[in-house]
């Protein structure tokens, strides 16, 4: 699958589950909007495993029995889910405090530049000056974007 393919399906993905969380969040408690949440995505995602390694009538899982006899998996599991539940938390924060217009601006440059130093220095992800001058450039315009709307919005 094509890069720009893929990259266009999450982010249009991403739009509605933005969007539809600014909408039902404004008179939902937390603790019920991520159970139902994420029960939804574990149903998904395990009808979408059960599709996948399905083989002559049953489920192929020796591919996966050294990553569940891996004692240390579980421990990156635990620290994932912390993680994940201060991010939930914020960005439902965000979403109901915050214009979508000034909140996922801000929040994507700062994704943009965290993951580009996470994958330059931790992951050895190879750079050239036009990777950094595009990464630049993709923080100044998504600034841009939001600095012209701030202005209109004064006028």
């Amino acid at each position: 699958m094509n890069i720009i393919l893929l990259t266009s399906i999450i982010a249009i993905v991403h739009i509605f589950i933005t969007v539809s969380e600014k909408h039902f969040l404004k008179n939902t408690d937390l603790t019920v909007f991520m159970l139902l949440r994420n029960s939804i995505l574990h149903m998904v995602f395990v009808l979408g495993f059960i599709i996948y390694n399905w083989k002559n009538g049953k489920i192929d899982i020796s591919k996966y029995v050294d990553l569940i006899n891996n004692k240390n998996m579980y421990l990156h599991i635990v620290i994932y889910c912390i993680i994940l539940g201060i991010n939930l938390y914020l960005h439902k924060y965000g979403v109901q405090k915050f214009d979508l217009s000034l909140f996922i601006p801000l929040a994507t440059i700062i994704y943009v530049i965290g993951l580009s130093i996470f994958g330059i220095y931790y992951l050895k992800e190879p750079t050239n000056k036009y990777k950094t001058i595009g990464i630049i450039l993709a923080c100044i315009s998504i600034y841009l974007i939001n600095y012209t709307d701030s202005i209109s919005n004064v006028e």
